[in-house]
């Protein structure tokens, strides 16, 4: 089964597992067969069970994600096994997803991850097993990974580069990452307040319609009451942060507009935006006074950007509105 849906994200490193010593402990349903006994990430490569990367300490199989099965014996990262997760960040990230998951169901979409149990592995790390998070998973494409794909079109697809297809596809991002701020304040899951990363939004499949984005990695999330206070705070911080969605996307079409490729114009706008980055490589000649024009087109036109994905966020955030999926004749060309 493809959990990416066509819509596969490049560079993915292919890997495999091997069986380790431990037990599977259920959390909502039965394990498959092939989670009867747990696996671990194969040093060498030479592992009987194909999977692919998700992280660094993370595999996809089949249809399923295995979150903290890559663990070393006598490591830590920040308090936690190294490649694995303990005990109590396994249970929360389950409970989390579990939470969010039933959530998603109520408003008729499949959840990016939905909870099936844990590995709990002989290996002891501050005295407690090391676990790995199993989930039933709808896709694993992060938005920097679709954005590369947005970046390399084959020229077969480059009359999709239009204002109104850039317009869909960031409203659409826009729409679904607001809406996945009502799905975690109504299902009182709160990730840490400043935790913005576009690392950490997958594209995935929530219906045979198309595409939505949701956040992932919810090992560190409140629950319950105690997330509210938190929630409201987060909502403030990623409306702030929303801006980083149209960066690569709105950049393209800015380059466009005004006849430059995206690396100029991105050399040119990154802090400062300063022009004369933008207009150094390109063979043609510019003179002073339009220099200034430019950029102020080129401001103007990414704030516009920006306030647009900005108000859309907030109209799914904080109304009733539910999102249209993201079409799949929009996405999948990018993919092909």
């Amino acid at each position: 089964m493809d959990i990416f849906n066509g819509i596969h994200p490049p560079e993915r490193k292919k890997i495999s597992l091997v069986k380790a010593a431990g037990q599977f402990i259920p959390y909502n349903g039965e394990a498959p067969e092939i989670f009867s006994q747990p696996l671990v990430i194969s040093d060498n490569g030479n592992g009987s069970i194909e999977g692919i990367e998700s992280g660094g300490r993370s595999a996809i199989i089949g249809r399923y994600k295995l979150k903290g099965c890559n663990p070393e014996e006598g490591k830590n990262y920040d308090g936690e096994p190294f490649g694995g997760m303990s005990p109590k960040k396994c249970l929360n990230e389950l409970d989390s997803s579990k939470r969010v998951s039933d959530k998603y169901e109520e408003y008729g979409f499949a959840a990016p991850l939905a909870p099936l149990g844990s590995f709990e592995y002989e290996m002891q790390f501050n005295g407690k097993p090391v676990s790995c998070a199993i989930l039933k998973c709808s896709g694993d494409t992060r938005i920097p990974e679709a954005e590369v794909k947005l970046l390399s079109l084959p020229k077969r697809h480059t009359k999709l580069w239009n204002h109104k297809y850039l317009d869909e596809v960031l409203s659409g991002i826009a729409a679904w990452t607001g809406f996945n701020q009502r799905i975690l304040q109504e299902a009182e899951v709160a990730p840490a307040e400043n935790s913005f990363d576009l690392n950490n939004y997958v594209l995935y499949c929530v219906n045979e319609n198309g595409y939505g984005v949701a956040r992932v990695d919810l090992s560190s999330a409140l629950n319950g009451s105690g997330a509210r206070e938190s929630l409201e705070k987060k909502k403030e911080f990623d409306k702030k942060d929303i801006a980083q969605v149209p960066g690569v996307v709105c950049d393209v079409q800015i380059a466009k507009d005004f006849g430059f490729s995206y690396r100029d114009i991105r050399r040119g706008s990154h802090k400062g935006m300063d022009i004369k980055l933008a207009v150094s490589d390109i063979e043609r000649e510019w003179k002073e006074e339009n220099k200034n024009e430019v950029l102020l087109h080129v401001n103007e036109k990414r704030f516009e950007w920006q306030n647009k994905i900005r108000e859309t966020y907030m109209k799914f955030a904080e109304g009733t509105d539910v999102p249209e999926p993201i079409g799949k004749e929009i996405i999948n060309p990018l993919f092909c």
